[in-house]
């Protein structure tokens, strides 16, 4: 067994070799010339990491730090013997990321080793000409690969000041700044004049923000200066073991492990525990304790014992592993948080949120191609509000029975119409009906051409909505459950509408609300018999229709769209099960047993608001019993909803007292 001693001779002889892989071995391609002009990053070859790691929650744009030794300033891209060398420093700090991110890493011109031993005003054209590189693969980067994903930017020493300009370029920019997870820009200062020139380079203030900026640089308590951080300059810098910004010690216990790597990132030691740290908020810079640093010793020419510079990602190395994790989950928990007219944290977003990461990762075992992403919703009740007083289909029909006087309905028709409305606004019993309710909507409007139709419903949607100030039934939309519907849609699920009101209609209602993700097409629903103008006796089978005739509403219901009926639809019209739905009643539980039988989620939304809709409480409390019962979870439009239909419109209280 080797002794303490021992051990820490082959740790220090092994980092010394590691390190001279990272600054020396490189120098064996004397002759390389620079080249002048920037890769072209639309050839996979010009990229030490393209795409590694399918699709992750976030995408990673990781900078190599300096290994090129070479006589000239800057590294050749012809230099096979350091790019295997920029490969493996790459490699050695790939584990904290990969099990979060999507892996891009550019080849660049970097600035050589020689050009530390500069004066800084003299560096900067060599830097400057490292990050034209940078630039240029970014840019390609964003315009080509990223599709709005969750960017993490990393690098180590040369590579963390790349980070810093392209905060300083890019990230001005509100929406780029969005995506940001965090920039791990490690082992070099972020500067006070940086924060003040720059805005958007926020320092990390805690374990969990987004958007900021991860920054450390590590020594020995006794040490006072370096190159990189000397003495009268102020950094922010963050503890990697208890993310605070102040003097707090963290323990050595709270250290996950230190992991020192080798080119192929494999670990060739790791060590729980190894040492603690703490912040010294003078310099800017992590003072690791618990460390003797003859057993760390500097290496890079120009550092002085106690400066760890080499070590700093490795010596937290789970840690900042976790915190990554932490890090993207936080983004997408503000994500959530941010999705419009929802309350923070709410809970339906919780689970549907995780639902989509799982199936977009091909990671995961509940991976779902986007072929099969499949989302159907109800809409009276689900999408769309059903208490004005009634579903929207059934308020058109009262008003094209009674209230338009261009028509005349029949007489058994308008008797259970009168009937009909009288128990919708005194809060009764709906009265019995010599037919249903859609088949005697259907006979309203036969002879009308499905043009004339369509009209019809647009012009009753912008009568205002019964019981409401400040709405039309056109505006009646549930605004929460239209932002799900996007939000789906953006994660490459088909969203449809399986609906027990007549499709046409439904069709006319989300028109320029719902259409952008939900197309005609793929809205389900109750069917009226059309007929063309010239048929007369002839079925549909045995009739050609000509340019001379014009399809009008036949006059009978076909198909009532609800219960075992919208299953039967979805099997014969999206031929797939879904793997998401969304409903409100009994005429949904169907649908949503079918997608739960196919090893899907389904969720039922509860009227439970009395300020807001018209909802019962109770009875959404025993509904919620029921489906819980089966396997459903529930929305609470009161509990979760920061809005329903948006600020402008006024529940109209005494609605009761109104009854006409």
């Amino acid at each position: 067994m080797l002794t303490k001693t021992t051990s820490m001779k082959k740790v220090t002889s092994a980092l010394l070799t590691l390190v001279l892989a990272l600054t020396c071995l490189g120098a064996l391609s004397a002759g390389a010339e620079t080249e002048n002009r920037a890769p072209d990053y639309s050839q996979e070859e010009n990229w030490a990491y393209y795409s590694v790691g399918a699709d992750k929650d976030a995408d990673l744009f990781l900078i190599c730090p300096t290994v090129d030794v070479n006589d000239e300033f800057n590294m050749s891209l012809n230099d096979e013997a350091t790019k295997e060398s920029f490969v493996g420093a790459l490699n050695m700090e790939r584990g904290i990321y990969e099990g979060s991110t999507r892996m891009y890493a550019p080849y660049y011109r970097q600035a050589a080793m020689k050009v530390y031993a500069l004066e800084e005003a003299e560096r900067e054209p060599y830097l400057s000409l490292a990050y034209e590189d940078i630039s240029a693969a970014f840019a390609w980067y964003l315009e080509n690969e990223n599709q709005g994903r969750p960017i993490i930017l990393a690098g180590f020493s040369q590579g963390a000041d790349m980070c810093y300009r392209l905060l300083e370029e890019y990230f001005g920019d509100e929406a780029l700044q969005e995506q940001l997870v965090a920039v791990y820009a490690i082992g070099w200062p972020c500067t006070e004049e940086m924060t003040q020139a720059y805005p958007q380079i926020r320092p990390a203030a805690a374990a969990d923000d987004v958007g900021v900026v991860v920054s450390f640089d590590c020594e020995a308590p006794e040490l006072e200066e370096t190159f990189i951080n000397p003495a009268g300059q102020r950094a922010y810098t963050i503890n990697p073991l208890n993310w605070k910004t102040d003097g707090t010690p963290a323990d050595r216990t709270e250290n996950l492990g230190a992991c020192f790597t080798r080119y192929s990132g494999e670990i060739k030691r790791e060590e729980a525990q190894l040492c603690g740290c703490y912040v010294n908020g003078t310099r800017g810079v992590v003072k690791v304790t618990d460390l003797d640093p003859a057993d760390y010793p500097p290496v890079v020419p120009g550092l002085p014992e106690g400066a760890y510079h080499i070590y700093d990602y490795q010596f937290f190395y789970r840690n900042l592993q976790e915190n990554v994790r932490a890090r993207v989950e936080a983004l997408y928990a503000r994500e959530q948080a941010s999705l419009p007219h929802w309350v923070d944290g709410a809970p339906t977003l919780v689970s549907v949120m995780a639902f989509v990461r799982e199936a977009a990762d091909p990671d995961s075992d509940a991976y779902i191609p986007p072929s099969g992403r499949i989302a159907v919703f109800d809409f009276d009740g689900t999408l769309y509000g059903e208490r004005f007083p009634t579903y929207f289909d059934t308020c058109l029909f009262l008003y094209r029975a009674l209230h338009d006087g261009g028509f005349t309905a029949a007489e058994d028709v308008r008797a259970y119409a009168e009937e009909l409305e009288a128990a919708l606004l005194n809060g009764e019993p709906e009265p019995d009906s010599p037919r249903s309710t859609a088949q005697m909507a259907a006979e309203c409007f036969e002879g009308m051409s499905v043009d004339e139709y369509r009209a019809y419903v647009r012009a009753f949607m912008a009568q205002p909505a019964y019981g409401f100030d400040g709405m039309t039934y056109g505006e009646g939309f549930y605004l929460p459950m239209l932002s799900l519907v996007e939000y789906l849609y953006e994660n490459d699920f088909t969203v449809f509408i399986s609906s027990g009101s007549e499709r046409l209609m439904v069709r006319e209602l989300i028109d320029g609300r719902l259409d952008a993700w939900i197309p005609p097409d793929r809205v389900i629903g109750s069917t009226f018999s059309l007929a063309a103008t010239n048929q007369g006796d002839k079925q549909g089978r045995s009739y050609t229709y000509s340019q001379e005739d014009e399809v009008l509403m036949e006059g009978n219901l076909v198909v009532k769209n609800q219960k075992a009926n919208k299953v039967f639809s979805i099997v014969d019209e999206i031929g797939a099960p879904p793997v998401l739905v969304f409903g409100n009643s009994s005429g949904d539980l169907a649908m949503a047993e079918y997608c739960i039988q196919h090893s899907g989620k389904a969720w039922m939304l509860l009227c439970d608001d009395v300020e807001r809709d018209y909802g019962d409480p109770v009875a959404a409390a025993s509904f919620a019993e029921d489906y819980l019962a089966r396997g459903i979870e529930t929305i609470s439009m009161r509990d979760e909803f920061e809005t329903i239909y948006g600020e402008d419109a006024v529940l109209k209280l005494a609605i009761m007292d109104e009854a006409a």
